[in-house]
Formats: C-alpha cells, sequence, structure tokens
C-alpha cells in the first residue's frame, strides 16, 4: 500500500513538472510571436507611403480694399487700373480780322502810297535799253530804300518802241499784267504807271510806307519776260 502510495506521487510530480514545462513553451511562443508580429507591423509602417498632406486653398484673385492695396497685396493679381483720360488740346485764342485796308487818298495801297512833289524826296534816275540780242533791260537793276522814303523814280526809254512801267508789289505785278491785257487803259492815270513812247520821260513819285520787297516792272509780258524789270528793297 505504501508503494502504491509512493508510485502515485512520483507521478503526480511528473505531471506537474511536464505541465509546467509545456505552459513555459506555449509562454515563449506567444512572446515570440508577439515580437515578430510587432517587428513584422513596423516594417510595414515603414514602408507605407506618408498620407499626402492637404493643400491651403488658393489666395483669392483680388483682395477687398482700393486699388493701392490690392497693388501693395497682390502687384501680380491686382485688377489694372483705369487709363488716365488724355486732357484736352488747349484751343487756340481767336485771332482777330484785320480790318480790310482804307486808303487815305486816291492810288494809296497797304505798302505805299502816291509821294508829294513838294516833300523831302530822292531821285532816282533808270533808263530803258533795247538791245540787238533782244533782250530789254534796265540800265539799274536794284533800288535800295528805307520805310516811309519818299522817291521821285525818273524814266527814259532810249528803246524803239513803247513801254508801260509800274511800280507795285511782286504779288500785284502778275495781277496788273493780266489786267493791262483785258483793258490796255487800265492803268492810265494811276500815280504808280508810267506809259513812255520811244525817247520819251516820265516819272513816279511814290512814298514806302513799309518795309519789304517790291519791284518797278514793264506791264507788257513780253517785256517782262525780255527782262525789263528791277527790284526795289526797303528796309
Amino acid at each position: 500500500m505504501r508503494n502504491v502510495g509512493a508510485i502515485a506521487g512520483v507521478a503526480l510530480a511528473a505531471i506537474v513538472v511536464v505541465g509546467a514545462v509545456v505552459f513555459m513553451e506555449r509562454t515563449r511562443d506567444v512572446s515570440g510571436g508577439a515580437d515578430g508580429e510587432g517587428e513584422t507591423l513596423a516594417k510595414i509602417t515603414a514602408a507605407a507611403p506618408a498620407p499626402p498632406v492637404a493643400a491651403a486653398p488658393p489666395a483669392p484673385r483680388y483682395q477687398i480694399g482700393g486699388a493701392a492695396a490690392q497693388q501693395a497685396i497682390a502687384p501680380d493679381l491686382a485688377p489694372p487700373a483705369a487709363a488716365a483720360r488724355p486732357a484736352p488740346a488747349p484751343t487756340a485764342p481767336a485771332v482777330a480780322t484785320a480790318a480790310p485796308f482804307q486808303p487815305l487818298v486816291e492810288g494809296e495801297t497797304p505798302w505805299g502810297r502816291p509821294g508829294q512833289a513838294n516833300a523831302p524826296l530822292r531821285v532816282v534816275e533808270l533808263e530803258i535799253r533795247e538791245l540787238h540780242d533782244g533782250r530789254i533791260l534796265f540800265d539799274v537793276a536794284g533800288i535800295p530804300a528805307t520805310a516811309n522814303e519818299t522817291l521821285r523814280i525818273v524814266v527814259r526809254n532810249s528803246g524803239e518802241f513803247p513801254h508801260s512801267i509800274v511800280v507795285a508789289a511782286p504779288d500785284e505785278t502778275a495781277r496788273y499784267i493780266d489786267e493791262t491785257k483785258r483793258n490796255p487803259a487800265y492803268w492810265q492815270d494811276q500815280p504808280n504807271w508810267l506809259f513812255l513812247p520811244p525817247g520819251g520821260t516820265g516819272e513816279i513819285v511814290w512814298q514806302f510806307t513799309r518795309s519789304g520787297q517790291f519791284e518797278f516792272s514793264a506791264l507788257a509780258e513780253g517785256d517782262r519776260k525780255a527782262g525789263l524789270f528791277g527790284r526795289i528793297a526797303v528796309r
């Protein structure tokens, strides 16, 4: 009976030892499995891509405020400033219209008037020459004068043909020639006109009331083309 009890005790002890060993093995497996699972989870976590970071919402294209504030905040996005309107061109003042010329004496023009024979004056002598080559010339090509000076222009016709002479402004000479074509007697008795027969002598007394360029010229178009004219420079 005593032997049976000893055997039973030994068997019970063996069972306890075996159970303890099995328990320890299972505990190690569980721990090792947990460690392995933790390591695997760490590797998966490291390999997984990071979740995308949400982008910041875009800034408003225009900021609230005046044009200066918008330009200061976002100069490349601020709305363009309104184009300045050009200033109106200055208006030129109205030019007063000159009063029409009113002659004080018969034969007066805007540039001169008939001179008084008894007034102080200067005598200028001219001669008309008809040359063999067809030219007709004055022996003097030009006369100098001063404003308000009175000239007595004495002309002698040394040619074989009659000639008519006028003292005028250059832009008037062509008109006077045209008038003479239509009416040969147009210049008779005019103070700045002179008719000279062959060998004849006459004079024009004239006061130049302003400076400028004037001329003494033949009234016949053919005579003028032949060279019968000269200049009067009034300074």
